[in-house]
């Protein structure tokens, strides 16, 4: 390690609980020094006592005896309270500050110490290369398991195996995360710029996939004999490789962080140690002192090395040598581990494949002892909420603002090409059947603003935040099951068209389309269901019978007419004016049609609106079926005035600000543009 590397890493410490996600009745802290690697503070909670607790269950006082219980609150919150301490007391006990703080992605511990800590806000968190790497590797196996959003051929590409310039099976995955932290470490090893650290990041998954052009010398692939196949073009159908650039973003975020290439490997071996003087958590030795001195014991184990029996006897005995069959074995324990030592390193040099890691565990659902806000009350933390949504902000800060708006630029530039040709406009409308199609999903997928979405951004407050609206559009779950009134629209779309076509004898030609994206506002797209002749469109909406059937209504007229709550409640689009049935016009649907109309340049669409009990398996209630067809000429006057602006304003201000930044990868609400000013509360307006 040179210099300057030393210099920085001066400071630097370790930490591992135990007690994560589980409720353990004891767990213990440590705080190692990035230099040094020697414990600088270990400490253990516990919060069973085997002598009182018997007592305390009789309603007696117990005896004098040396209890080690000193923790009454949750298993998760005991790694905060150590390691907050031993921030406490780092001047006291050591004549210093600790500045650097190295975590292993949990992001409970790190606002406990800005937050309790009286220089907290001085301690800057270094991310473990070795955590990011596996969160990556575990996030792209999670993208192999979506078989509906993805399509076979871009997972196939993603998990085949390869031959490496080594002669290896490597599979893509592990080719992209071996790419990581390969960039990770030579950055570090060489003091290397975070540029640098970025650009190499950014063309991981090109060259994990075979596209080797912004590769630099370093790769033996880019002038090889005997090419890589480049699945790039493959693994982009159905959005595949957004979705890993996507993640990539995430580490690209943190590259200030990572460029320094440390990681949490002291940790990982001290609590294997403890684990192995415990055993693994399964025997309660916390019962009487077993776990402390047991957590002493791994302790001096980690700083005396494999040969600690002796120096511990030496220092408990007062003698002045080892005994002669206690040091021989002492030097066969260090003899043995040097020799594994060598072994591993000569397998490392020789190229030889790393032995499979065990895949981590899941957590065990929300804790709110663990996460951003442990060990708070629920005052405290809506009290700090916004503090913490601060302190996320100044540990993952925003780009500049000069390269968020070259950002825009660029995305904007990308959306304009999508469609800069009549080729282009004509294949894109011929991606029909936009519930499985993967191409959709992959145009889709660049966060257009789409027209099922006008009337939700036209009719929002203006003090509503962004955020919830943002995260829907920008990460739209295409992958996730539909509930039962979704489906049924889906499955019957088709017998609503024909018996729309049959009843109304319609004679001119009825067409399924793709995508439309108009040059004009080449950010929003409409896939209207179907094309009627050349100036109309069809737009079916299909009621599910149960959303009528459940408030005693058997027709649409009937519903339309319901009062107050339960016609709030079912939401349907027709309303009754003059005595007859019609489209509302302030339903959000209708700014979808309207939104279709502009964007397709036609002039009128047959909205098709239709329900049938019969359709649906099991049905036991009274017969619900109604069929209404209104037709809806196109207004440019309120798409000109009403929605485009809004839809202009909400797209560049908010959409297109969280497509670049990337805000919800690094926990932080999507960005509020000046003109979204939040209503005060009525406890806000009493204290001013």
């Amino acid at each position: 390690m040179n210099k300057c590397k030393l210099e920085q890493m001066l400071l630097v410490f370790y930490y591992f609980p135990t007690g994560k996600n589980m409720t353990s009745k004891a767990g213990v802290g440590v705080l190692i020094g990035g230099l040094s690697l020697k414990p600088l503070l270990v400490d253990t909670r516990v919060s069973s006592c085997g002598t009182c607790e018997p007592y305390e269950k009789r309603g007696e006082e117990p005896p004098e005896h040396d209890c080690y219980r000193n923790w009454k609150g949750s298993a998760t919150s005991m790694e905060q309270d150590i390691i907050v301490k031993g921030f406490n007391i780092s001047v006291e006990t050591h004549k210093l500050e600790y500045r650097f703080y190295i975590g292993d992605g949990d992001s409970s511990t790190y606002p406990q110490i800005r937050a309790r800590c009286h220089y907290g806000h001085r301690v800057t968190k270094l991310h473990c290369a070795n955590h990011v790497t596996v969160r990556l590797s575990d996030h792209l196996h999670t993208l192999l398991k979506k078989t509906k959003e993805y399509p076979v051929e871009a997972r196939n590409a993603l998990k085949t195996e390869t031959e490496s310039t080594l002669g290896q099976k490597q599979t893509r995955i592990e080719r992209l995360v071996k790419g990581v932290r390969t960039a990770i470490r030579v950055c570090g090893e060489n003091n290397d710029s975070v540029e640098n650290l970025q650009k190499a990041l950014q063309n991981a998954p090109f060259h994990a996939f075979g596209r080797h052009t912004n590769c630099g010398d370093w790769c033996p692939r880019k002038n090889s004999a005997v090419p890589d196949k480049d699945e790039v073009d493959t693994a982009r159908k159905g959005g595949l490789f957004q979705a890993i650039q996507a993640h990539v973003d995430t580490l690209i975020q943190k590259s200030d962080s990572l460029v320094r290439n440390v990681t949490t490997n002291a940790a990982e071996n001290f609590m294997s140690l403890a684990a192995k003087a415990n055993g693994g958590k399964r025997i309660p030795n916390w019962k009487g002192g077993g776990y402390t001195w047991r957590i002493m014991s791994a302790t001096i184990n980690f700083s005396e090395g494999p040969g600690y029996h002796s120096a511990a006897m030496k220092e408990h005995a007062g003698l002045d040598d080892t005994p002669k069959l206690l040091k021989k074995f002492s030097n066969s324990r260090s003899s043995q581990w040097k020799r594994r030592r060598e072994s591993r390193e000569a397998e490392k040099a020789a190229g030889e494949p790393a032995s499979k890691r065990g895949r981590r565990r899941m957590g065990a659902g929300h804790d709110n002892d663990y996460g951003p806000q442990a060990a708070l009350t629920n005052e405290e933390r809506k009290k700090l909420q916004e503090e913490l949504e601060k302190e996320r902000l100044e540990l993952h800060p925003d780009m500049p603002e000069d390269a968020l708006e070259a950002a825009k630029k660029k995305v904007l530039e990308h959306l304009e090409r999508q469609v800069d040709t009549e080729e282009k406009r004509a294949r894109l409308q011929g991606l029909t059947g936009q519930h499985k199609s993967a191409d959709y999903r992959q145009v889709r997928y660049y966060a257009l603003l789409p027209s099922s979405k006008f009337g939700k951004v036209v009719t929002r407050q203006p003090g509503t935040p962004c955020n919830s609206l943002v995260l829907d559009l920008v990460y739209p779950s295409v992958g996730d099951k539909k509930s039962v009134p979704m489906q049924y629209g889906i499955d019957h779309e088709q017998t609503a068209v024909e018996k729309y076509v049959h009843d109304c004898e319609v004679s001119e030609p009825v067409a399924e389309c793709g995508l439309f994206i108009n040059p004009k506002w080449p950010f929003l797209a409409s896939t209207p269901d179907r094309l009627l002749g050349s100036e109309g469109l069809i737009e079916v909406k299909c009621i599910f019978p149960g959303t009528l059937a459940s408030r005693g209504v058997h027709n649409f007229h009937s519903a339309a007419s319901l009062k107050g709550k339960e016609r709030k409640s079912m939401s349907i689009c027709l309303e009754i004016v003059d005595g007859q049935l019609c489209f509302k016009r302030t339903h959000l649907y209708y700014y979808q049609i309207q939104g279709q109309l502009a964007i397709t340049e036609r002039q009128y669409c047959m909205a098709v609106v239709f329900t049938d009990s019969s359709l649906v398996d099991n049905w036991k209630g009274q017969k619900v079926e109604d069929f209404y067809v209104e037709k809806i000429e196109r207004d440019d006057k309120f798409w000109q005035e009403t929605m485009l602006p809004k839809l202009s304003r909400f797209y560049m201000d908010c959409m297109l600000v969280e497509i670049c930044l990337r805000r919800k990868n690094r926990g932080i609400k999507c960005r509020d543009p000046d003109w979204i000013k939040p209503k005060k509360t009525k406890q806000q307006g009493q204290q001013q």
